[in-house]
């Protein structure tokens, strides 16, 4: 049961897998669970169990942190046709350093709608040159972006 509560939590989203952490955190949790449960000397050993997952999580999130480089962003373009443009929307965040983490088309009304990117960027600033470079296209009717 607890193999089929982990799988449901990982999600994947474009080249991105999500929730491993906490599948594993699941079968963790389930294991200090069932020695806490026995008692005696068990429950002991649940207790450190219980330390030694939450400080492995809480270490690592940091060592994460430090890893990854630049900053997490999302760009928003309102476009015609958004499905066909796909392939050159790749190609332009490509030529200007945008790691793509997730690509999505949301929101298709008339032939028009809205290409939803997160990805990481070095430099925030970077945007106002690669959002212009998409104006000019002329399928593109807005670039929005906010950066975290």
């Amino acid at each position: 049961g607890i193999g089929f509560l982990g799988a449901g939590t990982i999600i994947k989203q474009g080249s991105i897998v999500r929730g491993l952490t906490t599948a594993a955190s699941l079968w963790a949790v389930a294991g200090i669970g069932l020695a806490a449960g026995y008692g005696g000397i068990a429950l002991a050993i649940a207790t450190i169990g219980t330390l030694m997952v939450l400080g492995a999580l809480s270490v690592l999130q940091r060592v994460e942190r430090m890893i990854e480089r630049g900053h997490q962003c999302q760009l928003r373009l309102t476009l015609e046709n958004p499905r066909e443009q796909l392939p050159w929307v790749r190609e332009v965040l490509n030529t200007h350093a945008m790691e793509i983490r997730s690509i999505a088309v949301e929101g298709i009304s008339e032939g028009v709608g809205d290409v939803v990117v997160d990805g990481r960027v070095d430099r925030p600033q970077d945007l106002d040159q690669l959002g212009g470079e998409l104006l000019v296209h002329t399928s593109v009717r807005q670039v929005r972006w906010s950066c975290r």
